[in-house]
């Protein structure tokens, strides 16, 4: 009936989650943040990337404000969601972080934020492909670099759709559709 002990969590979180030493010191330096961390992991298993989202934007969070982590608002379950959101491709890591400080300031699930904000990713490469080529005749310029071998000139392509798709764009989709619709221009 005695709660694990930190070490012992600690242990556990290097042997079984395989999280570096440092990871592990850290959620095991409070209780309500190793609650916290099982439950999530309990919730989804991807325990190296829950690991990294506590110790990056949960841990900004709680040292900027109250350091108390029992005041977290964010339910784990709702955490482990934002993180398998990403996972499966329908968000991007950029709109993760802004669902997650919605989720941190008013504790709603990652769904509802997504419906409300409007969150969506776009994946259909049919979509995609007209971004990128309404980007190709807008930019010319940006074109003709390429074809010099300015690898540059793709990075502001890709640039150029991720903002006419207000970044809902999937990147890995746009940079294959780019490469596609590039590949004409250089024969």
């Amino acid at each position: 009936s005695i709660p694990e002990l930190p070490d012992e969590r600690k242990k556990r979180y290097i042997e079984k989650y395989g999280l570096p030493d440092y990871d592990a010191a850290i959620l095991t330096s409070s209780r309500h943040l190793s609650d916290f961390f099982d439950e999530t992991v309990a919730a989804y298993g991807n325990a190296k990337a829950i690991s990294n989202w506590i110790m990056v934007d949960v841990m900004k969070r709680i040292n900027s404000g109250n350091p108390d982590s029992s005041c977290i608002k964010l339910r784990p379950v709702f955490l482990a969601k934002l993180i398998k959101l990403t996972d499966d491709n329908v968000i991007s890591t950029r709109m993760a972080k802004q669902i997650f400080d919605i989720m941190w300031d008013t504790g709603m699930d990652p769904a509802d934020i997504i419906r409300k904000y409007d969150f969506t990713m776009i994946t259909d490469r049919s979509v995609i492909r007209g971004l990128v080529s309404d980007v190709i005749k807008e930019n010319p310029g940006s074109v003709t670099d390429f074809k010099k071998g300015k690898l540059k000139a793709k990075d502001f392509l890709i640039g150029q759709v991720m903002r006419m798709s207000s970044g809902k764009a999937h990147p890995g989709i746009v940079n294959s559709v780019l490469d596609d619709e590039l590949a004409k221009y250089l024969n």
